[in-house]
């Protein structure tokens, strides 16, 4: 299973696909900095901030959900294990 951390960096490799890829800082109105693939340690970091929320706001609750709902299953199952020994004895 990923980590939160790795979660968030594909997150960010899907939304900019240089995101990877560090430019040093620069003038950004400079045509051939505009040019350069990539993105300064500053944009990683808002981009990374931005897909940490995401995750933190709209996933995480998610993930909470189905494994309360997993767990809940899994309780009813022991449950019905229990039941299905109890009557074949």
């Amino acid at each position: 299973m990923k980590t939160r951390d790795q979660i968030i960096h594909s997150m960010c490799m899907t939304y900019r696909h240089d995101y990877g890829l560090t430019k040093p800082e620069g003038d950004p109105s400079n045509i051939g900095y505009a040019l350069q693939a990539g993105m300064t340690q500053s944009e990683q970091l808002g981009l990374y901030r931005q897909m940490e929320q995401i995750y933190d706001n709209d996933i995480v609750p998610v993930l909470m959900e189905y494994m309360d709902e997993n767990a809940a299953l899994r309780d009813q199952l022991k449950e019905l294990q229990y039941r299905m020994d109890s009557l074949s004895k």
